[in-house]
């Protein structure tokens, strides 16, 4: 468990399973990779920043699950929900 999450690692790529909200099971396989925050960095709720999507801190030296990116932001999960992280914060652990 990581984050609230548990990941899971099959066949070389990184899945998480978590209990959503309304108490379904939710997981995903795919290819996430293990980062390490470099500084404390804003979590968002979309791939921009904007003053309406901030959705939290992740201090630094945090390991964290990151997938897929839109332009330099990668996709996490935090606090059970999808977020982004901008990847200047972020390195290979």
């Amino acid at each position: 468990e990581l984050n609230g999450v548990t990941w899971l690692v099959h066949a070389g790529k990184a899945g998480y399973s978590m209990l959503k909200d309304d108490g379904i099971l939710f997981s995903r396989c795919g290819s996430y990779r293990l980062y390490k925050t470099t500084d404390l960095i804003n979590v968002r709720s979309s791939a921009k920043i904007a003053p309406d999507n901030d959705v939290g801190d992740i201090p630094e030296g945090t390991l964290v699950y990151a997938g897929s990116a839109t332009g330099k932001w990668l996709k996490i999960i935090f606090q059970g929900k999808i977020a982004y992280a901008h990847s200047d914060y972020l390195k290979k652990a």
